[in-house]
């Protein structure tokens, strides 16, 4: 049974592995229109935000400031695309605004703010600040989110040491099972009461995060984000699964309860991984769940199984020591599987959430990750350990004291996995590569009659600029020569007024000219033919705030991780699926495994 469920879900993962995905950011600002640091002519009469996922609009607070400090009344409208907030703006005079934004990610009900400016009429406008800074989660939320993964992992392990492992134990000559089980039953109904009230309490923590200013109704909280119905429906299938442990003893067949129990575990951790990073990266049906999913239900059956066999087979090692060994031996089995879909489901999903090794080194959700891993290779290697204690027949004691070692660090490896979901993950503008991070194209093209005109501005910010004209002529024979071109600038010139470009080796060159502003200005190029009407070609010219946004030089590397951890969790799967074949196909090619060393029937 055990080793089933392991290729299934090996299949499953592979073929999750495969399929794509569209790729997305944390609940970061992408854009607004007006832009940032842009100068209108005339009063916009919407502000739009456009977020990197999908925000609430019921939790979300948006103000106009005027450069006087004086707010502007302002309302948010409803739409169509929950990841835009629409302003609606009254008639503004001119001068220098302030648009202050705070909202809430829909999934997780992570809180962040910012602000945009621009101005209206001929001022010059600073950008805004730009992105926040990476804070450290508060304690307060860390310690509930480790109470809550530990209070479904000790759900989780002991079920699952119930419904698979007993059995398949008990089928291999283990005695005196009935104690084992009483004692992990009772510590899975303890651990479903926990997750509930820890449920509700990570609930409560994430509403106290929020700024004043977002106060939530608990109503709006439910009903005004997706994080609330899929919150519910955590608390329901806790509340199945506690009904499942009372129903068990009286259950005249196992099976019935078994395959709506693992359902049930399943779609628990299925609403855990909907409420995290990975939705609100991917989307709901995306790879990302899907492999969180498996991330979260191998981990607490792993972390959970583990806590249970160091508190609850203790008696047994005592009073018969073979049927314990044969209980780890089963339950070795099915930590190996979920180890391996650990690390399998691990990379990949790191490769959803860090941007690049820069953004591993450099923010708080990269360096907690990488603790995370050393202690996940620290417990594996006291795992390994332990297989070789059981291989070699080690007294009960020391066998104990291994197994509550391994216990206690795998117990620390969900301190930093809570400070992961507390953390904003380590994606967004602020680690975009470098070659990303762009100046406005400073050379167009535009098609005019029968000429195609190169049109290139530099530095192409505010102040003093040169303009180039490059002249193409797609008609043979041209139907006359190209006497002059003009350049009629957006600002600091007279309406209608061209400046004339001189000829230079066949471009030509408009004389220094000053830009007094930033944003998308109209300009117009004019070509002079004889006997021929005058061309004249209208660009939409995008101009650079002062200094543009420079060059970042990468740290380490600003290259994605996503593809190279993508590839090395399929070759782990690959590896993990052959051995699973290679296991089961074994006894058909007339090889039985080899017999395990004999037990030793007395006790310590």
């Amino acid at each position: 049974m055990i080793r089933r469920g392991a290729a299934v879900a090996a299949v499953a993962a592979a073929v999750a592995l495969a399929l794509p995905a569209a790729a997305s950011a944390h609940a970061y600002l992408v854009r607004s229109d007006p832009t940032d640091g842009s100068s209108l002519a005339h009063s916009p009469p919407t502000m739009r935000l456009l977020f990197s996922e999908q925000v609430s609009p019921g939790l979300s607070r948006v103000e106009l400031v005027a450069a006087s400090g004086r707010v502007i009344p302002a309302r948010v409208v409803p739409g169509h695309d929950s990841a835009v907030l629409t302003l609606a703006l009254p008639k503004l005079p001119g001068g220098v605004y302030r648009i202050v934004w705070q909202t809430v990610s829909t999934d997780d009900l992570h809180a962040t703010r910012g602000e945009t400016v621009f101005g209206v009429g001929n001022v010059h406008v600073a950008p805004s600040a730009g992105l926040p800074p990476d804070p450290t989660p508060a304690t307060g939320s860390v310690l509930v989110r480790w109470l809550d993964f530990a209070a479904v992992a000790a759900l989780l392990g002991p079920l699952a040491m119930m419904l698979l492992v007993l059995p398949a134990a008990a089928g291999r000559g283990a005695r005196g099972l009935d104690g084992l089980e009483r004692r992990l039953r009772m510590m899975a109904l303890l651990a479903a009461a926990a997750a509930l009230v820890t449920g509700i309490a990570l609930l409560l923590v994430q509403a106290s995060s929020f700024p004043r200013a977002l106060a939530p109704a608990g109503w709006t909280l439910l009903t005004g984000t997706t994080y609330g119905p899929r919150w519910v429906l955590r608390e329901l299938l806790l509340i199945g699964l506690l009904a499942t442990l009372v129903a068990l003893p009286r259950a005249r067949r196992r099976s019935w309860l078994r395959w709506p129990g693992i359902a049930m575990a399943v779609a628990l951790c299925g609403t855990l991984a909907l409420t995290g990073h990975a939705a609100a990266a991917r989307g709901d049906l995306s790879v990302a769940v899907l492999a969180m999913t498996a991330h979260l239900l191998t981990a607490a059956v792993w972390t959970g199984g583990l806590a249970a066999a160091a508190i609850c087979l203790a008696p047994l090692l005592v009073r018969d020591t073979r049927s314990g060994r044969i209980v780890l031996r089963c339950f070795g089995n099915l930590a190996a599987g979920c180890v391996a879909l650990i690390a399998i489901t691990g990379l990949y999903s790191a490769g959803v959430q860090v941007a690049s090794a820069d953004a591993l080194l450099q923010s708080v959700y990269g360096r907690t990750l990488v603790v995370k891993s050393a202690l996940f290779l620290a417990v594996g290697v006291l795992g390994l350990t332990n297989l070789l204690l059981l291989r070699r027949r080690a007294g009960g004691r020391r066998l104990r004291l291994a197994v509550t070692l391994e216990t206690t660090i795998a117990l620390a490896v969900l301190v930093p996995a809570a400070m992961l979901t507390a953390s904003a993950p380590a994606r967004g503008p602020q680690y975009a590569p470098a070659a990303k991070v762009a100046r406005s194209p400073a050379l167009r093209y535009a098609a005019v009659d029968d000429l195609i005109l190169g049109v290139s501005v530099k530095p192409n910010r505010p102040g003093a600029n040169f303009a180039s004209v490059k002249v193409l002529e797609t008609r043979l024979p041209a139907p006359g020569p190209v006497t002059g071109v003009g350049i009629r600038w957006p600002d600091g010139r007279a309406a209608g007024e061209i400046v004339d470009a001189v000829r230079t080796g066949g471009i030509w060159r408009v004389p220094a000219h000053r830009l007094s502003r930033s944003g998308v200005m109209p300009l117009q190029v004019v070509v002079h033919r004889t006997g021929v009407p005058d061309a004249t070609a209208s660009l939409r010219w995008p101009v650079d705030h002062p200094g543009g946004p420079a060059p970042r030089q990468p740290w380490v590397s600003d290259r994605p991780l996503a593809p190279l951890l993508t590839l090395l969790a399929e070759v782990l799967l690959a590896l993990a699926a052959a051995a699973l074949l290679w296991r089961a196909l074994r006894p058909m090619l007339g090889q039985p495994p080899a017999l395990a060393p004999a037990e030793l029937p007395a006790s310590e």
